[in-house]
């Protein structure tokens, strides 16, 4: 297959918003003669903290690496008719996408200060999740994005189940894409069984504890129990009603987590429909390249996709029928999707406009082709 596509979009996303309102603002909508930007935290795929800066009056942006210590800057172009709504940025020879959702969120695959890291996600900086305590409570679909080895391969990604607590704590099930279970038992999502039985038969894998930072209210402090101790992590929510998002840096060379919320009941095709936007990580030949898409949700009619590659090059196509997962409320498949003479597996998760997604080839389950995330713009 050629630089061409992987779709699922989500993230990572890097993915995962018309969630309604967001606490505390953000420093966009920029006045006359004042600059129109906003700034946002993260992580990126490595497991690095990283904060963006974006300013759309001179259409640039900045990223500082918190765990490097390094910087990274440059200019973008908004792209048009069908990618409406992506950032394209130039770095040589190579494009490099971003998707913002202003003063929300951010997924982008640009360069974040350390080259192991192909995608990141972030949420405004504004945001204070203080008062948001109940609104992020609750059961989420989560991947991690990360190139670790899973299960004792690189082509199989790790998943599954997190309960977030208004009381502080939490408890997470993880599963395995494929594999012999000697990380995370192999488990494809659409069989997997009822939740609530799941959370109240089977103890968590992990559990631990998680407050609102004391000073980036952004952020989360989300302790982790293990083996030898408590390990302390940083995580970042968006939060409105039932649609949040949740995730949690695993550390460095550990990637992150990226979940979102589960809606009170199963959505249907008709909640989701729309056009979404997203930036997305697809790997082959040995390599990963970064790109971004489009996809058109219907109510039970033609759904379809348009992606540009690393390269500049476009493809688009048919994405077939949506079939929701059973027991997961916000996730969906497309099965056996025609991409460039080779067929895909793509999930999809959502939540109120933010979108993630995961692509596995079909022909070899629980071969992992490409991960991304972005929102309906």
């Amino acid at each position: 297959m050629k630089k061409g596509f992987v779709l699922i979009s989500a993230v990572l996303v890097l993915a995962m918003m018309a969630l309604g309102s967001c606490g505390g603002g953000g420093g966009g909508g920029g006045t006359a003669g004042t600059a129109d930007t906003s700034a946002y935290s993260g992580s990126a795929s490595f497991g690095d903290l990283v904060t963006f800066s974006i300013n759309r009056t001179t259409k640039s942006y900045a990223v500082h690496n918190e765990t490097t210590s390094t910087n990274e800057s440059g200019v973008y172009t908004d792209l048009t008719t069908t990618f409406s709504g992506v950032k394209s940025i130039v770095v040589g020879t190579n494009h490099f996408y971003a998707v913002e959702l202003t003063d929300k969120i951010i997924a982008a695959n640009f360069p974040t200060g350390r080259a192991e890291n192909n995608i990141s996600f972030g949420v405004s900086s504004a945001i204070d999740n203080s008062g948001r305590v109940s609104e992020i409570a609750g059961v989420y679909s989560w991947v991690r994005i990360s190139d670790d080895a899973i299960n004792g391969s690189t082509g199989t990604k790790e998943w599954g189940i997190l309960n977030v607590s208004s009381s502080g704590t939490w408890g997470k099930w993880n599963f395995a894409t494929r594999g012999d279970g000697s990380d995370f038992p192999a488990m494809d999502p659409s069989l997997l069984g009822d939740l609530q039985t799941l959370m109240t038969n089977t103890a968590a894998d992990e559990t631990g504890t998680w407050t609102v930072s004391g000073t980036n209210k952004e952020r989360l402090t989300v302790l982790a129990s293990t083996p030898t101790g408590t390990e302390t992590l940083t995580g970042f929510a968006y939060a409105a009603g039932d649609g949040s998002a949740f995730m949690v840096d695993l550390g460095t060379g550990n990637g992150f987590l990226l979940g979102l919320k589960n809606p009170t009941t199963h959505y249907t095709a008709a909640d989701i429909a729309g056009t979404y936007k997203f930036i997305d990580i697809w790997y082959t030949g040995g390599a990963s390249y970064p790109g971004a898409g489009n996809y058109t949700i219907t109510n039970g009619g033609v759904d379809t996709y348009g992606h540009i590659d690393s390269s500049g090059a476009i493809i688009g196509g048919n994405l077939g029928t949506l079939t929701p997962c059973a027991h997961i409320p916000n996730m969906f498949e497309y099965g056996n999707v025609s991409i460039e003479g080779s067929n895909h597996n793509i999930y999809i998760v959502v939540v109120g406009n933010i979108i993630m997604h995961f692509t596995f080839d079909a022909t070899v389950p629980g071969d992992f082709v490409s991960y991304g995330a972005g929102a309906k713009i």
